[in-house]
């Protein structure tokens, strides 16, 4: 399933935005990617950031 999520500084107007992909291919197993992107005047919180992108990857499996 595909989403996507914002964590948004309201006081200088910068944002990470982080699309990203769920799949579930058995029961309790859960396959996640997702992408950083940092946005934002290079003064604020998240254009100060050094990469332009951030990959993370995780696995959850409950039990």
């Amino acid at each position: 399933s595909p989403w996507i999520a914002a964590v948004v500084n309201l006081h200088d107007g910068s944002f990470n935005l982080q699309p990203g992909l769920t799949y579930t291919p058995v029961t309790n197993l859960e396959l996640n990617a997702r992408l950083g992107i940092p946005i934002g005047p290079r003064a604020s919180e998240f254009g100060e950031k050094q990469d332009d992108l951030r990959t993370e990857i995780w696995i959850r499996y409950f039990f």
